[in-house]
């Protein structure tokens, strides 16, 4: 991932921290004002064949592992101290604040580094300059603005080879991997670079500074070949800011099934992992995630219809069952109580759409408000209205909410044919019921206190429709 003349995507730093740290300042941006997330994913989660990752600093007691984990803790957290939008600032401001970066993470060996560029870009532009390609994980792709320095540089740090320096000192003359020209390509919404470049000579600048005299040398395409551009696009799920789903990285495999369009891993021993309503899981649990093939342009509806095929059975089994709703619209809050009345739901927790109506948004247009159910009201106004008024932290922000899209509960097994034949309703999950029903059936003990988390919500991005700018 790292290399003098490769890009570092989202920053190889933040590799084994930062999608969390970043999890950890959305979350609390709920209630500090910044752009709201859900906490409903748990925390210390990698997939490869996932749309996005969440990753945790792997479990102490790895050999070497525990100084990787401090060093990466301590320059993601600096990374992350103090982001604020960059939406409205001019390129001088931009071009200052990347200079700011470079001083603050102790890259800069001597002197004032130059700016030679500061211009908008996007990924496909990227990519036409001969810097790689670079795909969003996210629905929405932030603004992005590039800014190349040229100065004397030491490497930006990274974990597991020691920092250069702290942000006090001067780098160490002993570090020969001088660099002389470095890009960061700033995500305007986060006020901090998603991609940085790094050369001895600056030939891979070449086209983007149009500069005849640098060195020529290859293009950085690392994903340019017959096989990657064959693939067809598969639709993204996570809007910018959610956060990332996959396999928790801790604990131990017990059992695992695939019934083709869906299949399921229960762990024991998975620590810092949360469930669906956003309660730390007792490592004694078992926990199981379901997953389907998320790279595969039909595997998202062949999860449904699975899921379809399967509720008439369940049906059948009586007592309480666990199900995620997944709605075709923004339900209001009020209707939501009535449905949830109606048909005797016992709700833990809820996914709210809310969306900044300003013509430019300073940040993600999308928020997504996790919502815990208390006693007597499957979506306490208190916390609703909590979350948009600290969403609206800004002037220019115009943060509206607009509905429930999905929501987590236990109901009466007769009461799911009227659920899913709710108008409003795109389909109900039920493979929590399915995959503890399975333990049962291998014998595995404890079966039925399994916590079972399927990520349904993220489906509704399948029936949303995308955000129109003004």
């Amino acid at each position: 991932m790292y290399a003098q003349s490769g890009w570092i995507r989202q920053l190889t730093l933040l590799k084994v921290v930062s999608a969390v740290l970043l999890s950890w300042f959305a979350l609390a941006a709920c209630n500090t004002g910044g752009q709201p997330s859900q906490a409903g994913t748990g925390a210390g989660q990698v997939s490869s064949n996932s749309p996005a990752t969440q990753m945790l600093p792997t479990p102490a007691g790895t050999p070497g592992q525990d100084e990787i984990n401090a060093q990466a803790t301590k320059i993601a957290l600096r990374v992350l101290a103090t982001p604020v939008s960059l939406v409205n600032k001019s390129p001088e401001e931009i071009a200052q604040k990347a200079v700011e970066f470079a001083r603050q993470h102790g890259t800069i060996r001597s002197g004032e580094p130059q700016v030679l560029l500061t211009r908008p870009v996007t990924l496909d532009q990227l990519t036409a300059l001969g810097l790689g390609k670079h795909e969003s994980e996210t629905i929405e792709q932030p603004p992005l603005v590039m800014v190349i320095l040229k100065g004397d540089f030491s490497p930006f740090p990274k974990p597991g080879a020691g920092e250069s320096a702290s942000p006090s000192q001067p780098p160490s003359q002993a570090d020969a991997n001088r660099i002389t020209y470095v890009a960061y390509v700033y995500n305007l919404w986060g006020g901090t670079p998603t991609i940085i470049q790094e050369s001895t000579d600056g030939g891979v600048f070449k086209k983007a500074l149009n500069d005849p005299t640098l060195p020529d040398v290859p293009s950085l395409s690392p994903l340019d070949d017959p096989k990657h551009d064959s693939q067809p696009r598969v639709a993204k799920v996570l809007h910018y800011g959610d956060t990332g789903i996959g396999e928790p990285i801790s604990g131990q495999a017990i059992h695992k099934a695939s019934f083709g369009a869906w299949d399921y891993l229960a762990k024991l021993g998975v620590v810092n992992v949360l469930d669906t309503d956003g309660t730390v899981i007792n490592p004694n649990q078992i926990y199981v995630m379901v997953g389907h093939n998320w790279n595969s342009p039909t595997g998202t509806q062949d999860y449904i219809a699975a899921n379809k095929q399967m509720l008439p059975h369940l049906a059948t089994q009586g007592g309480q069952v666990e199900i995620s709703i997944v709605f075709n619209t923004y339900v209001p809050a009020e209707r939501f109580r009535t449905f949830a009345q109606a048909h005797g739901l016992r709700v833990g927790s809820s996914y709210l759409r809310a969306i900044d109506q300003a013509a430019t948004p300073i940040y993600a247009p999308y928020y997504t408000l996790h919502i815990k159910a208390g006693e007597a009201d499957p979506v306490p106004q208190a916390q609703v209205g909590s979350k948009i008024v600290a969403a609206n932290d800004a002037p220019q922000k115009q943060v509206q909410l607009k509905g429930v899209y999905s929501t987590h509960a236990w109901v009466d097994a007769k009461e799911l044919p009227a659920i899913a034949a709710e108008s409003s309703v795109y389909y109900v999950d039920v493979t929590a019921e399915a995959a503890r029903n399975d333990l049962v059936k291998a014998g595995i003990s404890n079966a039925k206190q399994a916590v079972v988390v399927n990520y349904a919500y993220v489906l509704f991005a399948a029936v949303e429709q995308p955000y129109q700018s003004k």
